[in-house]
């Protein structure tokens, strides 16, 4: 492994912030101005919406200027664009002791495993007032899983979690599903559509291990793996015994 490589891995997250931040913020876009436009065109203290405009990590600073620290949104829609792990050390530094944004949408980006990591070590510390999270479609895979699962366990401000089209597999799911049940009471919603390597065996434990948990109204587990009708029908019949919604 190489030594530069094996001596960051031993590294936080914040210590890297200072280098990172310098970085993007040299390489901001010379699309800001235009940025800074639409942000400026939408409504403070609510939804800014800046899905589907191509942005890049350099795009993150104009947008926690313009749309966390002046519009100061409730809500910020970042999907699709092309973002990677690299802009979640500005974004996650501007994010602590934030109280007014409660939705963050990520998905359909790059974050991967690593991005996953990130955002799941701020989580982890509750400090800021996110309540519903989208990290759909990342290529999250068993790393990203259980680096989720970890943050779960912590975590005390998320309600609704959307890891949809991305690559958990079962042993992912039942180890978010552990964590979940060992010490996290405000979960409301899981979503987990679309993910391929997602077996009936992962659903049914669980449902066996969420059974009656206080918090969970729904889990969303549909066109996981391939399922029959008969499999799919179990799948449904065995969720009538859990206490919350299940979809299949």
């Amino acid at each position: 492994m190489d030594p530069d490589r094996r001596c960051q891995s031993d590294m936080t997250v914040y210590e890297f912030l200072p280098t990172r931040t310098n970085m993007l913020e040299h390489y901001c876009v010379a699309f800001e101005r235009d940025l800074e436009d639409l942000i400026a065109g939408q409504d403070p203290y609510s939804i800014i919406d800046l899905s589907y405009q191509n942005l890049t990590d350099a795009s993150m600073p104009c947008i926690i200027k313009n749309a966390i620290y002046r519009k100061e949104c409730k809500i910020l829609n970042l999907w699709g664009n092309r973002f990677t792990s690299k802009s979640l050390f500005v974004l996650i530094k501007a994010l602590e002791g934030n109280q007014t944004l409660h939705e963050l949408d990520l998905s359909h980006n790059s974050l991967g495993d690593d991005g996953i990591q990130i955002l799941s070590q701020f989580f982890s510390l509750n400090n800021c007032e996110i309540k519903h999270l989208d990290l759909s479609s990342n290529n999250v895979t068993e790393v990203g899983a259980h680096s989720i699962a970890d943050m779960l366990r912590r975590n005390r401000t998320i309600k609704r979690l959307s890891l949809n089209k991305n690559d958990i597999t079962d042993i992912g799911l039942v180890r978010i599903a552990e964590e979940i049940q060992n010490g996290n009471e405000r979960i409301v919603e899981l979503k987990f559509d679309d993910n391929p390597n997602i077996t009936r065996e992962g659903i049914e434990a669980v449902l066996g291990i969420l059974r009656n948990h206080r918090s969970l109204e729904g889990i969303y587990v549909q066109n996981c793996g391939v399922f029959s009708q008969r499999i799919k029908e179990d799948l449904e019949e065995n969720a009538f015994r859990t206490g919350f919604d299940v979809f299949v």
